[in-house]
């Protein structure tokens, strides 16, 4: 992976699925996150700079793009990581609902 790499959501989870991870990225897109689907495209990218403001500076790229913040890694580590305990034949259109979910409201879907 690197930054200003495109691939689809559905590349991104095969990869974190697997643990592939290599840098700390953010995941940013040109349409609201909560419409993506497996095929839509997403940009790997660094994390916003914090001023002393507690302003944040989105890398020149993302701007330039015009692309908004999807996800950070932690956030898709932990909810793939969590999902693949419970079930571990999660499929990726489970992993992209458990995604949403947890995007919507901040805590973990359950897979019982």
């Amino acid at each position: 992976m690197h930054y200003q790499q495109h691939l689809s959501v559905g590349e991104l989870i095969g990869i974190l699925r697997k643990q592939e991870k290599n840098l700390h990225f953010c995941v940013y897109g040109a349409q609201d996150s909560s419409t993506i689907t497996l095929q839509t495209l997403c940009v790997i990218e660094a994390f916003p700079r914090i001023t002393d403001n507690d302003e944040e500076i989105y890398p020149d790229f993302v701007v330039r793009q015009g692309l908004e913040f999807w996800f950070s890694d932690e956030l898709l580590e932990d909810v793939v990581m969590s999902a693949l305990h419970h079930k571990p034949s999660v499929t990726d259109p489970e992993l992209l609902e458990a995604i949403g979910y947890y995007a919507e409201h901040d805590c973990f879907m359950s897979f019982d």
